[in-house]
């Protein structure tokens, strides 16, 4: 479908974060689309994965080794770890349940606090996070 040419991947959210917008209801990850990469419309259905707040950092790709595209997305776990989830999609509409990666363990948080990047190098043979 040439109008959606190209993707994003969005977090959506109200601050501070409480899992609902009086505007738009429940909030959380959010695609849209473009022909030209200029102007974007809201997929329908959005939220595509609901109540997720990713604050900064999503990256989404194909991953042509899963044959499906894949989100790295920086969230927060019990409301003050920040880690990496990841989720799947085969249309970049419909999302599996974002599953942790990545979080900090005990000594992170002692050495580095609570900072994590969710830098990502996708290779042929496999994704570095």
């Amino acid at each position: 479908d040439p109008s959606r040419r190209y993707k994003l991947l969005t977090a959506d959210f109200p601050v501070p974060f409480n899992n609902t917008s009086p505007e738009k209801g429940t909030v959380g990850i959010d695609v849209c689309f473009s022909p030209d990469g200029l102007k974007w419309t809201p997929a329908p259905g959005n939220p595509v994965i609901a109540q997720l707040c990713s604050d900064t950092a999503q990256c989404a790709f194909w991953d042509a080794n899963k044959g499906k595209y894949v989100a790295y997305l920086r969230t927060w776990l019990e409301g003050r770890l920040r880690s990496v989830t990841m989720s799947e999609s085969a249309d970049f509409l419909h999302w599996s349940d974002p599953k942790v990666v990545y979080s900090p363990t005990e000594e992170d948080l002692k050495t580095t606090g609570n900072s994590i990047a969710c830098p990502l190098l996708p290779t042929k043979a496999f994704t570095l996070v």
